[in-house]
């Protein structure tokens, strides 16, 4: 007798937990033919020489007045978006050199430039239609952009996600951020709002 489940949105939110994949060696064997091509990441390893180039200036912040510290900030901001703008530019660059993707390691004065892989993936969808939803609930877990993406569009609401979160720790951050950038984020903010709210009600 054929028992149908449903199953709802477990394929689509879903992604397979590789570390929990790897504790298991015959899941891990047998999963193997399921992973899609791998993919890389490029990983600059500094030196101490490396490492002392980009050391940064000490300064005492009690000798600098309010007005100097946020001025300093405010010009300093553009300009380490722009660094790194052009450091993640420069690291994809990378990843179409042919010695670093024969070698996975290329030494250099200041350190080495590593290719690394990222966490395999999986082709979920074969891996129900061959195990079923068994194998998908005790090796996958959430991925938080695809439960945003169906939040955003009203398919499930926030509420909906929160019942099943367990608080492990609780983040305090303190950002500094020019009136613009602030505008522009509550702005967004708002928007995304907005839009889901839309999206559940057409939904």
């Amino acid at each position: 007798m054929n028992i149908s489940h449903d199953i709802g949105l477990l394929i689509p939110v879903l992604k397979m937990d590789h570390k929990e994949i790897k504790k298991d060696e015959l899941i891990f064997e047998t999963l193997t033919a399921y992973r899609y091509d791998p993919t890389y990441y490029v990983k600059p390893n500094f030196n101490k020489k490396g490492k002392e180039l980009n050391k940064p200036s000490h300064f005492d912040p009690e000798e600098w007045g309010i007005d100097h510290l946020v001025g300093t900030y405010v010009n300093l901001v553009p300009q380490l978006d722009n660094y790194q703008r052009e450091y993640e530019m420069a690291k994809k660059l990378m990843l179409q050199c042919n010695e670093l993707r024969q070698e996975k390691k290329i030494p250099h004065e200041y350190g080495s430039v590593s290719l690394v892989a990222n966490e395999p993936t999986y082709d979920i969808q074969s891996i129900y239609k061959d195990f079923g939803e068994d194998m998908l609930i005790q090796y996958g877990k959430p991925d938080s952009d695809k439960l945003q993406y169906f939040i955003q569009k009203g398919v499930i609401t926030k509420n909906e996600i929160d019942q099943f979160k367990t608080v492990v720790d609780i983040r305090l951050d303190f950002v500094m951020m020019n009136l613009d950038t602030e505008k522009q984020m509550l702005s967004m903010l708002q928007n995304r709002t907005i839009q889901t709210s839309q999206n559940r009600l057409r939904a």
